[in-house]
């Protein structure tokens, strides 16, 4: 146990400099989803699935390491962390029409919505809102063409929930916060 807090210790200084690095990180998975979808190969959804929950993963590390920084500073990349979310869904999104799983045109229609959305109100909770099947597309798609790893995908969930209960909770208080406002 002490050796665990002697070791988050050391690396609080950097948390700002890590969270930046799985942020950017996130950036090139979405690159080589965005490969996979340029390739359209349905064979290539397990690969997808697999990029798909390594970007979460940052996702979740880059928020504990940011808030592990007790200097208070911010960055560029931290506050554009929201677009490398984006482009992990946008990018498997893409794949998944590329490859035949869904059809373009309700999907491109859908996108053009949410782009409007964000447009109009420029407001993170309503484009994480609408964004939000987007989201739930690779699971989705994995239970129905690959099953295993539809199950992988759910107990990578159910294990991220169990680990970051709290922070989940007090992610969603926000959001409701900031729709209602």
């Amino acid at each position: 146990m002490r050796g665990t807090l002697a070791f988050r210790e050391s690396i609080r200084p950097y948390g700002r400099v890590i969270a930046d690095a799985l942020t950017i990180t996130r950036f090139l998975i979405s690159f080589f989803i965005l490969i996979c979808a340029y390739l359209g190969n349905k064979d290539l959804l397990g690969l997808v699935i697999f990029l798909v929950l390594a970007g979460w993963t940052t996702d979740v590390m880059d928020g504990n390491f940011a808030r592990s920084d007790n200097t208070g500073k911010k960055s560029w990349i931290g506050d554009h962390e929201f677009f490398a979310d984006l482009g992990i869904m946008y990018a498997t999104l893409i794949y998944v029409i590329s490859a035949g799983f869904l059809p373009s045109l309700p999907l491109f229609l859908y996108c053009l919505y949410v782009a409007m959305i964000a447009l109009v109100w420029m407001n993170k909770a309503y484009v994480m809102a609408v964004s939000a099947p987007v989201s739930a597309t690779p699971i989705i798609v994995a239970f129905v063409h690959n099953p295993i790893w539809g199950w992988l995908f759910l107990a990578w969930i159910a294990v991220t929930l169990v680990v970051n209960w709290s922070r989940f909770m007090d992610l969603v208080s926000t959001f409701v916060r900031d729709v209602e406002g």
